[in-house]
């Protein structure tokens, strides 16, 4: 004979069940909502094959991050190195020419020519900045270097999140939406008409909400790395 207890404990039960049931529909439509304003007219879900055969569908050959996101600093690099061309060319004497006026007794008269020679870095002082603009050089080499490889990691993870996440999905026959709804029908009616208890109902639900929000959580991490490797090899 069921208690007043045990009605008050089934209630809550209930209570917590639907809070659950909120909550993972509201996160599956954030999901899907996501993906639809990432992907576009995308189809969200790749074709049921093997994951395996998904690979040539998914990756490119070898792919490589493409030198478009580097270009700014390979820019910056070739100015520095060009700026210590300018500094080495300072050392050439500049021959300036020009008139002056010679005064004679008080009397400007007589014009001459005169040539100045100028250097403007000479000595310690053209070492000094060749050695500061080749620090330079070398810094931002090094940030270059660094940030090539940082991309080359993200484009390697998303490719392995990306078949991760195809391996998940190639496990559901269908998408279980339907599934969920039906074996939700299911379970409540059975749970109605007394062939199931709460603890039992209670169990069975969360696992078919454990496997539905997997699957949205699958789907979510393909179309995110699909995203990431086209994003960064500039591909369709």
């Amino acid at each position: 004979m069921i208690t007043e207890s045990d009605k008050m404990q089934m209630q809550q039960l209930l209570r917590n069940l639907r809070e659950m049931q909120f909550g993972a529909s509201t996160e599956s439509y954030r999901y899907v909502e996501e993906l639809r304003y990432l992907c576009g007219n995308q189809v969200l879900e790749p074709k049921k094959a093997d994951p395996q055969q998904l690979k040539p569908v998914m990756f490119f050959t070898e792919p490589t991050v493409n030198a478009v996101h580097t270009q700014a600093m390979e820019l910056e690099v070739a100015q520095i190195r060009a700026y210590e061309k300018v500094i080495d060319n300072q050392k050439v004497p500049d021959l300036a020419l020009g008139y002056f006026l010679q005064s004679l007794n008080g009397e400007q008269g007589f014009q001459g020519v005169r040539a100045v020679v100028s250097l403007p870095i000479a000595g310690s002082g053209r070492k000094q900045a060749l050695l500061q603009n080749e620090l330079k050089t070398l810094q931002q080499e090094a940030m270059l270097t660094d940030r090539e490889r940082q991309l080359h990691n993200e484009l390697e993870v998303a490719q392995q999140r990306a078949m991760m996440a195809a391996n998940v999905l190639a496990a559901y026959d269908t998408a279980p939406e339907e599934q969920f709804r039906n074996v939700q029908d299911e379970l409540l009616a059975q749970f109605h008409a007394g062939e199931m208890d709460v603890f039992t109902f209670v169990q069975h639900y969360n696992s078919v909400l454990h496997g539905v929000s997997g699957w949205l959580d699958a789907l979510y991490q393909y179309n995110q790395s699909l995203i990431t490797i086209q994003y960064l090899t500039l591909s369709n």
